[in-house]
């Protein structure tokens, strides 16, 4: 019975060792590259060997404190990279986390040069107006305005300031783009739209807009656009429908830039996997890949993605198997009031009704905008 007993003890022991042990390679030699879910899969636990991901992360961190390090004064001057649009469809959030690059400079809020007054306060405003950077450091500044923004050649005026800048479009299901700009008005201090439901502020602004795009063919030049925007601007609620027409917006930028100074990503993707569009950023612009597609993890309450804060020593990866408060606070989140279209669709009374109405409506202009940019979207 003893020796039994004995047996029994060793046996526990051993398994609590083993435990340990898979739990330490995991968790102290582990990439911070490796998701939550895969924690959870022992699967995985035979894959990893000891110091292969420790060593790993080492040279991350080294990566991240070498390209860090202060370099040669840093000045005004023009951007390097601007961030044209499109309202509601993932900008800031992508800025939000660009801002932690230890190359990339952005400044506070939207600028808005080129769509206000003060373009006319000269270049030398402008560049002050932006952060200081030094000559490894990419200057970017973001006013998804300027997409939709008149005068039509307000692209050629850009390249006229700025011949080399990069442009970064974020284009996103226009029906739920639609929903969110009204999400955003309900919770505003200003909010002009009252309480009225989603079929209410559709009912009253939606078609007007369906009548002024009747009369134009996907062929019309720029200029009948233009007339029938100008119409619309007149009425942020309406125009915020005729926002997600982007074949007719778009058309006008292409003719300036050339590809390669433009990178369109579907903003969709951003809410699914971020650090998957993090990284075409990052090529695009050819800066170190310092945030990987699996750098992100959900937060437990919002079930939005967070970026880890793996560069930082003192981030105790440990602390994923159980959340709480003070590894929560540890995340680098984008701004509570992101994801508002998800997380307050029903609050507003959501009407598929309408949802359908819109998708049929933007149906031949998505197609249009397929056709232009070679590529198609799931929406």
């Amino acid at each position: 019975m003893y020796k039994a007993a004995r047996k029994i003890v060793l046996a526990a022991g051993l398994l609590v060792i083993s435990i340990y042990s898979v739990y330490n390679v995991c968790f102290i030699n582990r990439l911070p590259a490796e998701r939550y879910e895969e924690i959870k899969n022992s699967k995985n636990f035979k894959k990893l060997k000891q110091g292969d991901t420790a060593s790993d992360l080492e040279k991350r961190r080294k990566m991240w404190k070498k390209i860090v390090e202060p370099s040669e004064s840093e000045k005004h001057r023009l951007p390097d990279v601007i961030g044209i649009g499109v309202r509601k469809c993932g900008t800031g959030p992508l800025l939000h986390f660009l801002r932690m690059h230890p190359l990339i400079r952005i400044g506070k809020g939207e600028m808005h040069y080129y769509d206000t007054a003060d373009v006319e306060k000269g270049i030398e405003f402008y560049k002050n107006a932006l952060p200081t950077a030094s000559d490894n450091q990419l200057i970017m500044e973001k006013t998804p305005a300027y997409f939709t923004t008149l005068p039509d050649n307000l692209p050629d005026i850009i390249k006229r300031d700025s011949p080399h800048v990069k442009l970064i479009l974020l284009l996103c299901n226009p029906v739920n783009r639609a929903f969110s700009d009204y999400a955003q008005r309900r919770t505003r201090r200003d909010n002009k739209t009252g309480n009225s439901t989603f079929k209410e502020y559709f009912d009253k602004y939606f078609y007007p807009v369906q009548k002024q795009f009747s009369t134009l063919s996907m062929e019309d030049d720029d200029a009948a656009v233009t007339d029938v925007i100008k119409t619309l601007r007149k009425d942020k609620p309406k125009f915020s429908f005729a926002y997600g027409i982007y074949a007719y917006f778009i058309r006008r930028w292409l003719k300036v830039f050339p590809p390669e100074n433009f990178l369109i990503l579907n903003g969709e993707d951003f809410l699914t996997d971020p650090g998957s569009v993090l990284e075409k950023v990052q090529e695009y612009l050819n800066v170190p890949k310092v945030f990987l597609k699996n750098d992100f993890i959900k937060h437990p309450k919002t079930g939005l993605f967070c970026l880890r804060p793996w560069w930082n020593e003192t981030y105790n990866f440990r602390s994923e198997l159980i959340p709480h408060s003070s590894w929560e606070n540890q995340l680098y989140c984008a701004e509570n009031t992101k994801g508002r279209t998800r997380s307050i669709i029903k609050k507003y009374d959501f009407d598929v009704g309408s949802f359908e109405k819109l998708k049929k409506f933007y149906d031949p202009y998505n197609r249009y905008l397929y056709n232009i940019l070679g590529k198609t979207f799931d929406w």
